[in-house]
């Protein structure tokens, strides 16, 4: 046997040897094993499944909007005290279109099933409410009409309507009734009279609510 077959490994046999070694060299440092060897970064088409996907995370809640409460309401007769059986749809565009509607509603006077439960309208069919503007809060309206005045025990009720109904929209606190562009003297319960702008609060006390009765 020469000592080129037996005494040293053939040339095939090394060149084998060398790549087992690279391959191992390359698979320390790739996995960054403690060594110091240099990092590289992997292929993303060598990365397992799943591990450059981006992590979930629960999106942020936010509350859910406040159920809208603010809608205005038509006050209407019931004996000798107002009620406000049905809030109106809360008011979509703006202030003055909001107290047109109420305006328009109320001159109108209570529905079918609103008068066979007992409810009137204090105004007269005759009355004609028109907005002239929203100043600062405070909602000038005339108020026309062909036929003279409600009796005064009703007079309150009439004028406690358009007050009540007007102000449960959303800015306005006060109402000013006027004729031909001049304030009206109106009585508030009690029996004084002013031709001051009025609030909800001078009309609480012909309410339903007032008097301890269920809405």
């Amino acid at each position: 046997m020469s000592a080129g077959s037996h005494g040293r490994p053939s040339r095939a046999h090394r060149a084998l040897a060398l790549a087992c070694l690279a391959g191992a060299v390359a698979a320390v440092a790739g996995c960054g094993a403690p060594g110091g060897g240099e990092t590289r970064p992997l292929p993303p088409a060598e990365v397992p499944y799943g591990l450059l996907s981006p992590t979930e995370t629960a999106a942020p809640t936010t509350p859910a909007p406040a159920a809208a409460t603010s809608g205005a309401r038509l006050y209407f007769v019931d004996g000798d005290r107002l009620l406000a059986p049905v809030p109106l749809p809360s008011p979509t565009g703006s202030t003055r279109d909001a107290v047109e509607a109420v305006l328009e509603q109320l001159a109108a006077g209570p529905s079918e099933a609103q008068r066979d439960q007992g409810l009137s309208n204090a105004l007269g069919p005759e009355a004609r409410l028109r907005l002239v503007d929203v100043q600062g809060g405070t909602a000038r309206v005339e108020v026309s009409s062909s036929l003279p005045d409600p009796a005064p025990d009703r007079l309150p009720l009439g004028v406690g309507q358009v007050v009540l109904s007007v102000t449960s929209v959303p800015d306005v606190r006060a109402v000013q009734l006027v004729r031909d562009g001049t304030p009206l003297d109106v009585p508030r319960p009690g029996g004084a009279r002013t031709s001051s702008p009025v609030t909800a609060q001078d009309y609480a006390a012909l309410t339903a609510q007032a008097s301890g009765d269920r809405w």
